[in-house]
């Protein structure tokens, strides 16, 4: 059964930024090599615990043949991504993740990039590698806006990444970008007296609880803050007549990626 081909990269930021002569080797392997090749046969030859920042994009199990042709020479570069099953899946790709695991530092961050074929699988298996309590994010990369064109279920339109720490205090640098004076002018229009900040006026309605009308057979358990007319839309999306519906929610702290950065190995 062919596979998609992988490699296992090391390479330092000022890498890709044309600087890498610059770059002093790391105390623990050389950054200014590319090993190529299967990363199952690579990845045993490096030290424990020696890489700061790892990103996988590894087969999705989307048991579909895939060809590209690149470069101005265009060179043609297929791979298969085809399992007898999730479970053979899972199975190629655990060895890999365990190789992964053994490099990260504790201080390392860990992002595996797959989609609905195999997601759920995944997650468990990265939860035993790593540890649950080392899971930090499930991040939702929407890939298009389309429609579906199918009637009975809804598009499956994004890929996933889970995000895992080693185990110690990761490096995570939270990425601002300047708003236009368009934006600060439409959503900010407040401005304090005292400090002359500009600020907006947002909607803190309290959780509540709503019940339907007497004798329906939903029963509603929602917020009646923004966002409810979504979840109804949601709930008749699946709703039949004499149906009952449930809604537990768990509140809780979120947060967001929006890029990682480290400065060497």
């Amino acid at each position: 059964m062919a596979k998609k081909s992988t490699s296992a990269l090391v390479t330092p930021p000022e890498e890709a930024k044309g600087t890498a002569s610059r770059q002093k080797p790391s105390s623990l392997l050389d950054t200014r090599v590319i090993y190529c090749g299967d990363n199952l046969e690579q990845l045993p030859k490096l030290p424990d615990a020696c890489i700061d920042l790892i990103y996988i994009d590894p087969p999705f199990n989307s048991n579909r043949n895939y060809e590209v042709f690149w470069g101005e020479t265009k060179e043609k570069r297929a791979f298969d991504d085809r399992h007898e099953s999730t479970k053979a899946y899972i199975d190629y790709m655990r060895p890999r993740c365990v190789q992964l695991a053994r490099v990260l530092k504790k201080t390392g961050t860990f992002y595996y990039h797959c989609d609905w074929h195999a997601s759920h699988y995944v997650k468990v298996m990265l939860d035993q590698i790593f540890g649950e309590n080392n899971f930090c994010n499930e991040i939702i990369w929407r890939r298009t806006t389309a429609k579906t064109q199918s009637y009975n279920l809804f598009p499956n339109n994004h890929d996933s990444l889970f995000f895992y720490g080693g185990g110690g205090e990761r490096t995570f640098h939270r990425q601002f970008t300047p708003l236009s004076e368009e934006r600060i002018a439409k959503h900010y229009g407040h401005v304090d007296e005292k400090t002359g900040r500009r600020y907006s006026l947002s909607d803190l309605t309290g959780e509540g609880i709503r019940k339907g009308e007497t004798g329906k057979g939903l029963i509603q358990l929602v917020s009646n803050a923004t966002g409810h007319n979504r979840l109804q839309n949601w709930i008749n999306s699946m709703r039949k007549e004499g149906s009952i519906g449930l809604k537990v929610k768990e509140a809780g702290p979120g947060s967001s990626v929006t890029s990682i950065r480290k400065r060497g190995c």
